[in-house]
């Protein structure tokens, strides 16, 4: 909202405090999950189905995760699609809670 080429202040109050809390807190948590998985996933790269699963028994699923990194780095994979490019950069150092929207 500009008003007279400034950013006008908003009158609203936006979330109550335990939404946004709660937000955060959930926030962390999938992100967390989600490192964890995928530290998991690297260490120990076989997907098991039931109750046993160990280095003697075949697995289900075995996933070749240096393979997948090495193509998608020749590619060009990873830089074209999955690194920030110079328009987001640019809006994440202009980003401050002064131009945010409620």
């Amino acid at each position: 909202m500009l008003e007279n080429g400034r950013l006008a202040r908003s009158t609203h109050a936006g979330y109550a405090l335990w939404v946004r809390i709660s937000h955060w807190v959930l926030a962390f948590s999938v992100l967390t999950l989600a490192v964890s998985g995928f530290y998991i996933l690297m260490a120990h790269p076989r997907l098991y189905w039931g109750e046993v699963g160990n280095d003697l028994t075949p697995a289900w699923i075995e996933l070749p995760t240096a393979l997948y990194v090495l193509i998608g780095v020749v590619t060009g994979h990873i830089a074209r699609d999955l690194a920030p490019r110079g328009v987001t950069l640019r809006a994440l150092k202009t980003c401050t809670p002064a131009t945010w929207r409620r």
